[in-house]
């Protein structure tokens, strides 16, 4: 996956996110609905997923991820992806 890939998926899909510190550590939580769920899936791939345990947290109507993590296995800086148009 490449930063491009994930900010348009974002963009396109119009996800809701977060800016936190967890730890002491700045990240962003994601939250992708259950409609969406297998896309973002595919967009991590068969590599990361087999390769990585992954952290979701089950909300009413999504799915939350901490992306710090997952932009680091890729190589992606999360804050070139997220913005602070959110906060």
């Amino acid at each position: 996956m490449k930063a491009l890939e994930l900010y348009k998926f974002v963009q396109k899909n119009k996800l809701e996110y977060h800016h936190v510190t967890i730890d002491s550590q700045a990240d962003v939580i994601l939250f992708v609905p259950f409609d969406i769920l297998a896309e973002f899936q595919n967009l991590l791939g068969v590599t990361f997923l087999a390769n990585r345990i992954t952290k979701g947290v089950l909300k009413s109507d999504c799915m939350a991820f901490q992306m710090v993590d997952i932009c680091d296995y890729f190589d992606i800086g999360v804050f070139d992806v997220f913005d602070n148009e959110n906060d």
